[in-house]
């Protein structure tokens, strides 16, 4: 990989990472690839080594943005009966950020869940759910840190 295909790039000091796809221009007509190199041990200089030795980078992870938007996806949810009879907004969000997670669509349901703690401030049950959602992919430093501070 030449680093004219590099998209992004960054040193990691944590097990997690949130990359600003939005930022990254990704079309919905290619594949791409995400991979994890081991830094050089010992390297003093500011730019970073990546090893090279394909025994020290995970193997490769291929993934394409959907063509559909989370609008798209909760179509689906929209048009079942239990969320018609939900009138109650942040009961509704909830719904529709489980419905975006169980479709995979992971990222739109963080950002339903983000939004839901704007508009639902220092509500328990909405954040002991949104741990657990953090806890089921992996973003464990995100959930210890609202664990925490509350």
């Amino acid at each position: 990989m030449g680093t004219e295909e590099l998209l992004y790039k960054a040193l990691l000091t944590e097990t997690t990472l949130l990359v600003p796809i939005n930022q990254l221009a990704l079309s919905t007509e290619k594949t791409y690839y995400w991979v994890v190199k081991e830094r050089v041990a010992g390297s003093q200089s500011t730019i970073f080594e990546l090893a090279d030795d394909l025994s020290r980078r995970s193997a490769k992870v291929e993934f394409q943005l959907s063509k559909q938007t989370a609008a798209d996806r909760l179509s689906g949810l929209q048009t079942e009966e239990d969320y018609l009879a939900t009138t109650e907004p942040m009961m509704r969000g909830l719904m529709e950020a489980q419905y975006l997670e169980d479709q995979e669509a992971v990222l739109a349901a963080f950002t339903r869940y983000q939004e839901l703690l704007v508009a639902n401030p220092n509500n328990g049950f909405l954040e002991q759910i949104y741990i657990a959602f953090l806890i089921r992919h992996g973003l464990f430093d995100l959930a210890e840190a609202l664990l925490i501070n509350g």
